[in-house]
């Protein structure tokens, strides 16, 4: 990477700029490059194409675009085509309703979190390097790694890296993988080994040795876990024992300062089962629905006491069915009952409803029936109103 950093420093022309946007591995060296030929379409072009190409790039490039480029021809444009203003405004609006700004939930304190702090004292107290937090859906799973991956990397938010898994993850999109390049001599195309998310995240964890790095793996086990780890799967658990790898051919060895979180969904039918040998190399902790949680978010949510009595009231009496999640619950907010009445009776029918009946079918829909009674009863809500 320091090689990639010395040649965009280096460069002095846009036919150098292209040369190493395309070839690039290191992100921060695009970011670079980016704020350095902005103005430059092709070099842009070469950047947003490089699959390293962080996010921020393309969505500062469409509001360069519209906020300094189009506004520079302006007066050209408007002479030639009709209503242009118009047609700036509407461009920025379809923008904004593709890319809209997002609330982001904070990354919660181990400090300021009791179950927190017992799961982050359970990890360290052992030094786990390979973690696995299961439950049901909407028990703050992901909430919770990345509480505790902050935690572990000491608040350092650079060192955490996030990715969900899904049933088309494979090795090479984690380990690494042979892609395309075209040799400039011969112009002919050859194909050679590329690093990717992991043997990356491990390389920067060996150039600071001293410092701990933490990935979260959300959703682990919707992916065929023995064909994404491959043949990393003993370097997990011997750290020190290098392994040879399948394109480089070079010997890897995980860092002692790198450390993972995986979460579960123990509900989703559709997932993978997990393979014996990785349970072996990880430790496993649970979390549970749990009331107090929901009376916590409840009241921070401003919803009156009688009527967190009862969705608590509600949410216990579900668990003997079904193991419902506190976080279902996060929307419900505000102290007019109207409302509230309202949103829980949108929480039945376009969320929960649909989940149990996935969960239960037709075999046991009794107990799908017996939580719709419950939900209406506890909540005061008529079984007609709920689907």
């Amino acid at each position: 990477m320091l090689k990639e950093v010395k040649e965009m420093e280096r460069a002095s022309s846009v036919e150098d700029a292209i040369r190493i946007a395309q070839r690039a591995k290191d992100p921060h060296v695009l970011l670079d490059l980016y704020e350095k030929y902005k103005t430059e379409p092709k070099v842009v072009m070469a950047i947003v194409d490089n699959p390293n190409c962080p996010a921020e790039i393309r969505s500062d490039y469409l509001k360069f675009v519209l906020d300094k480029l189009l506004p520079a021809y302006s007066r050209t444009l408007k002479d030639k085509i009709p209503d242009w203003d118009i047609i700036l405004n509407a461009m920025e609006k379809c923008i904004q309703a593709w890319n809209p700004s997002r609330v982001v939930a904070p990354i919660p304190k181990v400090e300021e979190d009791e179950r927190l702090l017992r799961l982050f004292n359970a990890i360290m107290s052992k030094d786990y390097k390979q973690i696995i937090l299961y439950g049901p859906p909407g028990t703050s799973k992901t909430y919770y790694a990345r509480g505790l991956a902050l935690a572990i990397a000491e608040g350092k938010e650079e060192n955490v890296e996030f990715v969900q898994f899904h049933s088309s993850y494979s090795y090479e999109d984690f380990i690494e993988a042979l892609m395309p390049e075209i040799n400039d001599k011969t112009g002919s195309i050859e194909f050679k080994p590329k690093d990717k998310l992991f043997k990356e995240f491990c390389k920067r964890a060996n150039r600071h040795p001293n410092q701990k790095f933490v990935l979260i793996i959300d959703e682990i086990n919707r992916a065929d876990l023995s064909k994404v780890f491959g043949e990393i799967f003993s370097a997990l658990e011997y750290r020190q024992e290098p392994v040879r790898l399948l394109y480089s051919n070079e010997l890897f060895v995980i860092p002692q300062n790198v450390y993972i979180i995986g979460t579960m969904n123990t509900i989703d039918k559709s997932v993978v089962d997990l393979d014996i040998a990785l349970i072996r190399r990880f430790k496993f902790f649970k979390i549970e629905p749990d009331v107090n949680i929901l009376k916590k978010i409840l009241t921070k949510n401003n919803v009156p006491l009688g009527y967190i009595e009862k969705i608590a009231r509600a949410f216990v009496e579900i668990q003997r069915y079904f193991p419902l999640g506190h976080a279902y619950f996060k929307d419900i907010s505000g102290q007019d009952e109207n409302s509230i009445k309202q949103s829980l009776i949108e929480l039945w029918n376009y969320q929960l409803a649909f989940l149990l009946e996935q969960y239960f079918g037709e075999l046991e829909k009794e107990k799908y029936e017996r939580i719709k009674e419950i939900y209406s009863s506890s909540l005061e809500i008529p079984l007609e109103e709920l689907k």
